[in-house]
């Protein structure tokens, strides 16, 4: 009686962290990213500017796995957008690589350097 009730608890306990392991496996298919933007005096932005995201499997040069540009409200300098989401989402496989970031904004070049992604 004992070894079954022994093996019963340890057969749910063993489903129970499967289940909850797999329950963090799963990559969200978006990405929020959050920034201040100064001017070339340091001044916050204010107002709709436009930004060209880009995300990279190198840190230096190469070519984006992924683009997106967007109209961004700008706030006393800080914005919040959430990536990924249609009509540009990431590719099913991007994340199983280290990524870097980058950021453009209206006719200005690629901010360096990169930023890597992590997870928080």
């Amino acid at each position: 009686m004992f070894t079954k009730r022994v093996l019963l608890q340890s057969l749910f306990a063993l489903f129970i962290v499967s289940s909850f392991k797999l329950a963090f496996a799963v990559i969200p298919p978006t990405l929020n990213y959050q920034g201040h933007l100064t001017n070339k005096s340091g001044e916050p932005v204010d107002g709709l500017v436009s930004m060209k995201f880009a995300i990279y499997n190198v840190d230096a040069g190469g070519i984006p796995l992924w683009t997106d540009i967007r109209t961004v409200a700008v706030n006393h300098g800080v914005f919040s957008i959430e990536l990924g989401v249609a009509p540009s989402p990431f590719p099913s496989d991007m994340f199983e690589t280290p990524l870097w970031m980058s950021l453009s904004v209206g006719t200005d070049g690629e901010m360096t350097p990169r930023r890597p992604i992590t997870s928080s």
